[in-house]
């Protein structure tokens, strides 16, 4: 009987354990350039967002500027851990992803995807911004493309922010990104509703 109840123990543990494992295993690099596999991305039985960008995505930048000022209360509600992965994959353009990270105070994970190998993984579709929503177990719950940008203070975009993308001098400064379908769909998984 003891041996029994070990061996339902160990499987139990195995098959837990096997849950809170990402499911693609690639090599990508930190910030830093030391290679890290993705499927040591786990949060504890938490939400994960698998986040695509690029240095040269002007929505992605404002959309990371708007999620840096609510990521510390969505990590207070739902425990997020948000990972964003660049497709930059050339020296210089890999330099810029990390100086906007740091002059915008981005507190993500910043990794790069420079073959594109993860993206592939997830999706035929190479649009970004695009997120991948984890729960728990690390099971997909719900991914999204693009970024609504709008005027700061929720105003319509008059045609303003596609002169901005045009302009690389423009400020972003005056836009933001509607990030209620993210936050609503981080509180479902977070209470495993999803």
């Amino acid at each position: 009987m003891k041996y029994y109840l070990l061996l339902l123990a160990i499987s139990v543990t195995l098959v837990s354990s096997a849950q809170n494992n990402f499911p693609y295993s690639v090599a990508l690099k930190d910030s830093n350039g030391k290679t890290v596999d993705s499927k040591t991305f786990t949060n504890n039985g938490k939400p994960v967002v698998i986040d695509f960008w690029a240095s040269w995505c002007i929505p992605c930048i404002v959309k990371y500027n708007s999620m840096r000022s609510v990521y510390k209360k969505w990590q207070e509600e739902t425990g997020v851990r948000i990972i964003t992965i660049s497709l930059d994959n050339k020296p210089e353009a890999m330099a810029k992803a990390k100086e906007l990270a740091t002059k915008n105070g981005w507190p993500f994970e910043l990794y790069f995807d420079e073959e594109k190998k993860l993206l592939s993984q997830l999706t035929s579709e190479e649009a970004i911004p695009h997120s991948f929503f984890y729960d728990k177990d690390l099971k997909l719950a719900g991914d999204k493309i693009g970024a609504s940008i709008t005027k700061k203070g929720g105003s319509n975009d008059d045609g303003s922010f596609k002169d901005a993308m045009s302009n690389k001098d423009s400020k972003l400064d005056g836009f933001e990104c509607n990030l209620d379908e993210y936050y609503k769909l981080l509180k479902k998984i977070a209470a495993g509703s999803v």
